[in-house]
């Protein structure tokens, strides 16, 4: 690399962000990456030149965390058609186009801070297969509580939900 020439671009974005970009995250192949702001989130797959609006097909904003696995992006945002609540989103990469899973959808008029993902392994009980869950934690701005919820990444249920004071 010769850096007397410059940075190297390597995908220019097609699409706008309104707002400079806050986080982003990258699949573990750096070949797909989702990028927001205060108000987009963009997935774009640099091989194929394939870029989708979350935000546009979703109408979700104001993202608070994203975490990648297994060729799924999981994002909570804490808007959606400009109502607060709690949003968890299962993004499969592979099929971009395709309608997103919803782990939580839930319109409760609630500001969210200080969100934290996680993936967690563990044994089961039977047979000792290897599963995994996603760990989220929140604070409810308004209402001053903790939560902890762990989802089973397989059934996309809630193994475990904790709220405290």
């Amino acid at each position: 690399m010769d850096l007397s020439k410059g940075p190297e671009v390597v995908y220019q974005i097609e699409n706008t962000l309104e707002d400079y970009p806050k986080f982003g995250k990258f699949d573990k192949m750096q070949r797909t990456f989702i990028v927001t702001s205060n108000k987009d989130i963009l997935y774009v797959n640099m091989t194929e030149g394939l870029e989708v609006d979350i935000d546009d097909a979703e109408g979700i904003s104001d993202i608070k965390n994203i975490i990648y696995k297994d060729n799924h992006f999981y994002i909570i945002s804490n808007k959606k058609d400009n109502k607060l609540g709690y949003f968890l989103l299962d993004f499969d990469q592979d099929n971009p186009e395709k309608e997103v899973k919803y782990l939580i959808q839930w319109a409760n008029k609630l500001d969210i801070g200080d969100v934290d993902m996680h993936i967690l392994s563990e044994r089961a009980p039977i047979g000792g297969k290897l599963e995994w869950s996603l760990v989220l934690s929140y604070k409810a701005v308004g209402i001053n509580t903790f939560n902890v919820f762990v989802f089973d990444l397989k059934t996309h249920l809630i193994k475990y939900w904790h709220e405290g004071y």
